[in-house]
């Protein structure tokens, strides 16, 4: 009987035959045993979520170009057929880049609101889902609340009191979904083509500083994280795929205000101006006037009445010789003189 490694011939054909020895140790059989099975189970579905990013964005920039690129990768058997990718999630900002960070079962890194993600969403030319118009949506999923977080269908799913509840994602996490109008299907990876991967574009504004840092880098960053399910045709097997990358983020930097040029200025001359100079006018002081006190009035004493003084007659006015009144009064008293001369003489002779 051959042992291990021995040749053997059967029927004619010649065929190499292994077999274990009866004294071979068994801890060595579950070992070589356990090697086969793993390599078995390391090949399976296979899946990416890979963001790409600016590596440094500035507070205030909008409209900066980003993507998200699902991709393939799945190994032998699942490479020999398509994945179809169920769900695609994104996380524009997060503080580690640790599989699965920021969730609402782990909530210590959440920082959301550092990138504010908006569309238009399309997908890239040349890949699986070219043309393809995605919607940015809110991730709504049924939870055990208010304590345990975990997925749930019913509230027979809870426990601890919990039930099981609507709960919004995004408004927790940050987290939001791509919704396509149709599942996109990714060819098995050939290397050959872009057709084993879809590449969504779409552009993010930079909104505030990250307040927790995802890195020991120099600076502040933040982790843009991608997440997708998907199921392999061949099986079928289903996958989850992770993704993350870093981008550090500044402050935007103050913009200098231009210093002028000392350009010489007049200088106004001082001219002095009159400016009337208000006097001041003293205001009257009330002086103490004393009040009028009653005196006693004596009674009136008669009084002489005088006897009035004759008025002289006036005087006549003599008119000016050279006037005709001043030439009548010389011609009449020439002519009175005269006849009093004669009179005069006529007494003489008659003596």
């Amino acid at each position: 009987m051959c042992r291990c490694g021995c040749a053997a011939t059967c029927g004619g054909a010649h065929r190499q035959v292994w077999s274990v020895p009866a004294d071979f140790p068994g801890w060595v059989v579950v070992a070589l045993m356990s090697i086969l099975l793993a390599s078995r189970a390391w090949a399976g579905i296979g899946v990416g979520a890979t963001p790409t990013y600016p590596s440094v964005v500035v507070v205030g920039d909008t409209n900066v170009a980003v993507s998200l690129t699902m991709q393939n990768t799945s190994t032998s058997p699942e490479d020999g057929g398509t994945v179809t990718l169920d769900r695609i999630f994104h996380n524009p900002s997060c503080g580690s880049d640790s599989p699965n960070p920021c969730s609402v079962a782990a909530p210590n890194n959440v920082d959301k609101g550092v990138f504010l993600a908006h569309g238009p969403a399309q997908g890239l030319a040349g890949t699986a889902c070219a043309g393809v118009s995605f919607t940015i949506q809110d991730i709504i999923e049924k939870r055990c609340l208010p304590t345990n977080g975990n997925l749930c269908t019913t509230n027979a799913d809870c426990t601890g009191g919990d039930t099981c509840q609507d709960l919004n994602v995004t408004t927790q996490t940050g987290e939001f979904e791509f919704l396509p109008p149709a599942p996109v299907v990714l060819q098995p990876p050939n290397g050959t083509d872009n057709l084993d991967l879809c590449t969504i574009s779409f552009f993010i504004d930079i909104i505030k500083m990250p307040t927790k840092d995802a890195s020991g880098q120099a600076g502040i960053q933040t982790s843009p994280l991608g997440r997708v399910m998907a199921t392999a045709q061949v099986g079928p097997v289903s996958g989850t795929g992770t993704g993350s990358t870093l981008v550090t983020v500044q402050e935007p930097t103050p913009t200098p205000t231009p210093t002028p040029t000392n350009t010489p200025t007049p200088t106004p001359t001082n001219t002095p101006t009159s400016t009337a100079t208000p006097t001041s006018t003293p205001t009257p002081t009330p002086t103490n006037t004393p009040t009028p006190t009653p005196t006693r009035t004596p009674s009136p004493t008669p009084t002489e009445t005088q006897a009035p003084t004759p008025t002289p007659p006036p005087i006549p006015v003599v008119p000016s010789p050279a006037s005709p009144a001043g030439v009548a009064l010389i011609v009449g008293l020439g002519a009175s003189i005269a006849w009093m001369l004669r009179r005069m003489a006529r007494g003489s002779r008659m003596r």
